[in-house]
């Protein structure tokens, strides 16, 4: 009895075999190449290493970036700090009175 069904499977598995490429030629699979839409990006102009440093002094060199990141900093720690004041106030205000 157990043989039997042995054979069974073993001629399924090999009409799945057989049955298989015929299935996939009657499906159509959607294919969109990921390269379809490729642009190639436009090299950057190249300047000369003098024209860049006298780019630089123009703008204020790394003194000025420093600037840039210190004001930032102060601003977000001014935030920072308004929010946690507002957070407490808020929390203040639903306790009510203490007594």
């Amino acid at each position: 009895m157990q043989r039997n069904f042995v054979l069974a499977g073993v001629l399924f598995a090999m009409m799945g075999c057989f049955l298989s490429p015929l299935v996939a030629q009657e499906q159509e699979l959607p294919y969109r190449s990921a390269l379809e839409n490729y642009r190639q990006l436009d090299e950057p102009t190249r300047s000369s290493w003098v024209d860049a440093m006298q780019r630089v002094g123009e703008v204020g060199g790394w003194r000025e970036y420093a600037r840039e990141i210190r004001a930032l900093q102060a601003a977000e720690r001014a935030a920072a700090a308004q929010a946690a004041a507002e957070k407490a106030a808020a929390e203040k205000a639903t306790m009510g009175p203490t007594r």
